[in-house]
């Protein structure tokens, strides 16, 4: 058997034609329903940074280049260069670390970033409530699991318009989605979200909705724990009918 987390995955592991459909298992992880946040903003870090009056775009990824983290600054460098009022804050750790600071200080706009590091998870949510969009310049996903927590806290989301994403986000309804792997396409899409915030409300509402009926951790894990019985079962009667072959022996 095989598991995936998409239905993309599943798709490409049908393709190499060794398991049956019925022998590959796809489910998100999810979330636990207890991470779902409103817009309580209990941080207060609007007002500790003095962003009360500015949009602010949240990313919650490894800064690794696996996960688009230059592509991300420099995107949102150019944002931020267009819209004096947007700033960004950055979840997440990794060894791309100093160059992304690097970056953002060598062009003057290290004030309008805040590199928050790696967050505990419990404080994820409430982080993402300081927040107005949540953007991901990975080129690809599965069912990314800080797509669904930004979703399940009601955010908008831009993210690639690959893998797994286009099973969660449909564009303009409640996201953006853009060509993968260009930085262009990406301030494209962010800067058109951030300009529609009359639909944030609806696109928020319809994430939170998503992620309560199709990404809830703890009814999803059981289809694991379902596939690993099945996989137990036949093991334990396939050993068995191999003792029986060789007492007949």
């Amino acid at each position: 058997m095989a598991i995936g987390d998409c239905e993309a995955v599943r798709k490409q592991i049908s393709k190499l034609g060794l398991l049956t459909r019925d022998k590959i298992i796809s489910f998100p992880w999810g979330i636990r329903q207890s991470h779902l946040r409103g817009k309580s903003r209990i941080l207060g870090l609007r007002k500790i940074f003095g962003w009360e009056d500015c949009k602010v775009v949240v990313s919650a990824r490894a800064l690794e280049a696996s996960h688009g983290a230059m592509d991300f600054v420099r995107a949102m460098t150019c944002i931020v260069n267009q819209q004096p009022d947007i700033r960004v804050l950055m979840l997440g750790d990794g060894s791309l670390m100093p160059e992304v600071r690097g970056y953002v200080q060598s062009r003057g706009i290290a004030e309008k970033f805040h590199l928050a590091g790696q967050v505990p998870e419990d404080l994820v949510p409430d982080y993402f409530a300081e927040a107005d969009l949540y953007v991901s310049a990975a080129p690809c996903d599965g069912s990314s699991i800080s797509l669904l927590q930004a979703m399940g806290c009601g955010l908008p989301v831009v993210v690639a318009d690959a893998g797994g994403n286009r099973e969660w986000v449909k564009h303009e309804t409640n996201g953006w989605l853009y060509l993968p792997a260009n930085i262009g396409a990406l301030v494209a899409a962010t800067g058109k979200a951030l300009d529609s915030s009359e639909l944030w409300p609806q696109m928020g509402r319809t994430n939170v909705n998503i992620v309560k009926a199709r990404a809830n951790w703890d009814e999803n894990s059981q289809q694991l724990l379902c596939a690993y019985e099945t996989l137990l079962h036949h093991k334990h009667a396939k050993e068995k009918h191999s003792d029986a072959e060789l007492q007949n022996r």
